[in-house]
């Protein structure tokens, strides 16, 4: 991942402030239809906090974690340790197809992480996704939609345009200008090059994760794919 997104996480997490707020009920349903039992193994991909992981943990105790944020990893353990005390996740700092779980996933979430990352680490991050995959498994992603015109229009109006073009302060330390904003046939085609196809997507709006964030109280649209090996 961008060091620069490597060191903002990790300051984020050690903010007593950051927070996560419930999950889109579009992306809850998406798990649920998923029909996953007591024995699924589930890997959540840019596990933040955890609250990806602690919904997933209704159906299953097979977790595995992962994210690039030490101090997230340690706060999602120490959550799973005092109110999850059945489950104890395997967990994993630094870039996923670093990873060696030795472990096929019957379900890998990726929930608003592959729009933070270079081209070259989401191609390395899909061959993962492809040889971690059972056969059968299925692939959860979210990322970023380039039709997100309310991100689109707050940054428009401090002077800064979502083609990295920078032409004010605001954002000029913050990682976030880098993002790769995605649509249908962008996904697709680089989920193509490892072999993965995408059988369903829809949008839909989720929240930021700080009470301060200019889009804290707006909400940014993201792009749903359920995906599986071709």
């Amino acid at each position: 991942m961008l060091k620069n997104f490597s060191n903002y996480w990790e300051t984020k997490h050690r903010d007593a402030e950051y927070f996560h707020e419930e999950l889109s009920p579009l992306v809850k349903e998406e798990i649920i239809n998923l029909n996953l039992s007591a024995s699924s193994c589930v890997l959540d991909h840019g596990c933040g906090q955890g609250r990806v992981s602690f919904f997933i943990a209704k159906f299953t105790n097979h977790i595995y974690l992962n994210d690039i944020s030490s101090t997230a990893i340690k706060k999602t353990l120490a959550t799973f340790k005092s109110e999850f005390s059945n489950i104890n996740p395997v967990a994993f700092t630094g870039m996923l197809y670093e990873a060696n779980f030795k472990k096929q996933f019957d379900l890998i979430i990726s929930h608003r992480v592959l729009h933070c990352m270079t081209k070259e680490e989401r191609i390395k991050t899909y061959k993962f996704y492809y040889d971690s995959l059972k056969k059968g498994g299925k692939i959860l992603l979210s990322v970023k939609s380039i039709n997100c015109k309310k991100y689109d229009q707050i940054c428009t109006s401090k002077n800064y345009h979502l083609d990295n073009t920078e032409k004010g302060s605001f954002f000029s330390s913050n990682p976030f200008r880098f993002l790769q904003f995605f649509d249908i046939d962008l996904i697709a085609n680089e989920l193509h090059i490892q072999n993965l196809l995408i059988t369903k997507h829809f949008e839909f709006f989720e929240k930021s994760g700080n009470k301060k964030s200019i889009t804290s109280n707006l909400g940014n649209l993201y792009l749903f794919c359920l995906v599986a090996k071709k």
